[in-house]
């Protein structure tokens, strides 16, 4: 996880534990999803020759959407919503990255 990524995080945590206490936790990941893919595209980690979608064919597009999907279903799967409750989101004991993504 890059260090920008890192950073992107941190201050999620602050906004989830905000979002958390209103009741508003759907809005949140709805803003977070939109904020981190804009920031950090899916489509430069699966495809990194790729400037756009208008570079992919349809079979790249849908694998796209796929991976998109499934680093969404890693945040939802409990990972995300308790790093960023306990704002844990940096290394592991051992200094390793927590693999969050």
């Amino acid at each position: 996880m890059s260090e920008d990524q890192q950073a992107f995080l941190k201050d999620y945590g602050r906004k989830f534990r905000d979002a958390k206490s209103k009741g508003s936790v759907t809005t949140f990941y709805d803003q977070f999803y939109a904020d981190w893919f804009t920031k950090f595209p899916e489509i430069s980690v699966v495809f990194p020759n790729a400037k756009s979608l208008d570079d992919l064919t349809k079979d790249d597009q849908e694998e796209l959407k796929w991976h998109v999907n499934k680093k969404k279903a890693v945040c939802f799967n409990n990972k995300l919503v308790i790093k960023l409750s306990t704002h844990t989101i940096f290394r592991d004991s051992d200094g390793s990255w927590d693999g969050l993504f």
